[in-house]
């Protein structure tokens, strides 16, 4: 039985397509968790770039971020040790002897506060507030870099009338990005 041309020129791409999928899942799975085998973790003070600061993000507030990061891993439990490493005054922390320390700086990259009438009037994410954090985990040993990840946090408004104050839009907004920052942690511990 002789097979319509279509059918012959897909087939090989179907395998290949099939084929790199199968390279790729197996790529991922070689490369394990990065996280993993570090028992100790030093949140470094946060910081704020131009593009934020251009954007009127609240001085200071990239602290009560860095605090927060700093709770939440305490309150989960992933690592033997959490260091507030904003508080230490060498500026560096110092380094554990057998090198299982992974150092976390944060720093906010873009901030949108959003436009509470918006929220009133339209609804539907318009005026939605938004955070962007870059997160990079550090050997504290090496000092090469383990892991990499963006977090954006939005706030949309509430139900109730006022569409929220542009303080709980930060708030909220910067609170969901440490949540999410804590989902990658675990995914990848």
């Amino acid at each position: 039985m002789r097979f319509p041309l279509w059918t012959r020129l897909a087939a090989p791409l179907v395998w290949v397509v099939f084929g790199l999928s199968f390279i790729g899942s197996a790529a991922q799975k070689t490369t394990g968790k990065p996280l993993a085998g570090f028992k100790e973790i030093a949140v470094e003070k946060f910081i704020v770039r131009n593009l934020a600061e251009e954007q009127q993000f609240p001085p200071g507030f990239a602290s009560v971020m860095q605090k927060t990061t700093v709770a939440r891993l305490e309150a989960i439990n992933l690592f033997g040790e959490v260091i507030d490493a904003s508080e230490s005054s060498g500026g560096e922390p110092v380094q554990p002897a057998g090198g299982d320390r992974l150092v976390l700086n944060g720093e906010v990259i873009s901030y949108e506060k959003g436009s509470r009438t918006a929220r009133v009037l339209v609804g539907f994410g318009a005026g939605q507030a938004k955070v962007t954090t870059r997160f990079v985990f550090t050997d504290a040993a090496t000092g090469q870099e383990v892991f990499r990840t963006e977090q954006v946090g939005t706030y949309k408004g509430t139900k109730a009338i006022g569409g929220g104050s542009e303080e709980k839009g930060l708030s909220e907004s910067a609170r969901k990005t440490v949540d999410g920052l804590i989902q990658v942690i675990k995914r990848n511990r």
